[in-house]
């Protein structure tokens, strides 16, 4: 999984083994959703300090 914030250029390229089927899910979401969601709020802040994004 790959958080990351908005503006934020990025590129995947997959060289490990051309011949297999590579497969993501984006999901994008309005920052405004947070003050309407309490219970994504430690999600806010962990975004907000991660400027350059994060991963897991």
């Amino acid at each position: 999984m790959v958080l990351l914030r908005s503006n934020l250029p990025h590129c995947w390229k997959n060289h490990s083994d051309a011949s297999k089927q590579s497969k993501s899910i984006v999901i994008q979401w309005n920052k405004g959703v947070y003050a309407r969601v309490p219970e994504l709020q430690p999600l806010f802040r962990m975004l907000t300090s991660a400027s350059r994004g994060g991963y897991f």
